[in-house]
């Protein structure tokens, strides 16, 4: 019996806990972005200005500091608000796929806060758009990746629009960086604590719903009103118009 405890304690001290892998970039417009991931369930992203995006299960928030109290968005209320935005054409955000991007291989490595990828020609056909990307197959920089994924994924979600990035080829792991703008600057293991995939306590919820209605009960302008305005400007309050009536 005591060989079948013993083994039994072995086993689970074998079992891998789970370990957290922040990675910061930074951002060309100023500061630095982080990202921590622990599983697909707890991700989080540190954006410049204090402020960050917090997956947790399904849900994504994000929080901020306003006057010294902490106040979190649960980005499932903005389904709402996108819905009665009075705007034309879809709310929803344009599905990417990995076909909608070329990627050319220049045969060029570059190493970038240790890790070292290969130079990426990346073209996307559904803007015309090209940069250049330094791709990495590391178990990190494909871990942090998906990371990436997951909030920016449920968040679209959350938000009831489409997809928000495309997910790599396979084989071609994540990103250290792409043009000047998202630079790798480095990657730290240590352990984040349970307590930092958490909404901070004494959290204030904010509560869209009034700014929702709101919109919906937007006043419109008069008929008059309608005949004074400069003609493009007429066109596009009619357009608003109609998209709000048919939402009705």
């Amino acid at each position: 019996m005591k060989y079948l405890i013993a083994a039994s304690l072995a086993l689970l001290f074998s079992v891998p806990a789970l370990a957290d892998i922040t990675a910061t970039y930074k951002v060309r417009d100023g500061g630095d972005m982080q990202i921590s991931y622990r599983d697909d369930q707890h991700v989080r992203l540190n954006v410049p200005g204090g402020g960050y995006a917090l997956l947790t299960g399904e849900k994504v928030y994000m929080v901020s500091q306003e006057m010294g109290q902490w106040v979190a968005t649960d980005l499932e209320q903005m389904k709402a608000m996108m819905a009665n935005m009075p705007m034309g054409g879809s709310n929803k955000a344009v599905d990417k796929s990995e076909t909608d991007f070329s990627f050319v291989d220049t045969g060029k490595k570059e190493t970038i806060a240790g890790y070292t990828g290969t130079v990426y020609q990346i073209k996307d056909r559904t803007n015309g758009k090209t940069y250049e990307a330094v791709l990495s197959d590391h178990k990190d920089i494909a871990t942090l990746y998906r990371g990436m994924l997951q909030v920016a994924t449920q968040m679209v979600s959350n938000m009831g629009m489409g997809k928000g990035m495309p997910e790599l080829p396979s084989g071609r792991g994540g990103l250290l960086r792409q043009d000047n703008q998202f630079v790798l600057t480095g990657v730290d293991k240590a352990d984040q604590g349970a307590g930092y995939y958490e909404l901070p306590k004494g959290v204030k919820m904010r509560d869209l719903s009034q700014a929702a209605q709101s919109m919906k009960s937007m006043p419109m302008p008069s008929a008059q009103d309608m005949q004074n305005m400069d003609p493009r400007a007429r066109a596009m309050m009619e357009k608003m118009m109609q998209n709000m009536q048919q939402g009705q």
